[in-house]
């Protein structure tokens, strides 16, 4: 599969992404695949936790943007 700029995808891979529900990106780690989907997974901040919650999300691979040179940093959210 292939992501929004033609970059192959694969399993381990960090990725943008712009879940449902939010209006930024966040940075996310593809799980697997369907045969039309990528599944992530990415963290979530909820108000009033302490910590993230670990969440995932099946999205079209046109809709996510892989990270050619890992200049992304460390997320620090576990993913």
């Amino acid at each position: 599969m292939r992501d929004f700029f033609n970059n192959e995808l694969a399993v381990g891979d960090r990725v943008a992404l712009t879940p449902h529900g939010y209006k930024s990106l966040v940075v996310g780690r593809v799980m697997g695949f369907t045969p039309q989907m990528v599944k992530i997974s990415y963290a979530r901040r909820i108000a009033g936790k302490k910590d993230a919650v670990v969440s995932e999300i099946l999205r079209s691979p046109e809709d996510v943007i892989k990270d050619l040179i890992g200049g992304w940093g460390n997320d620090g959210q576990g993913v």
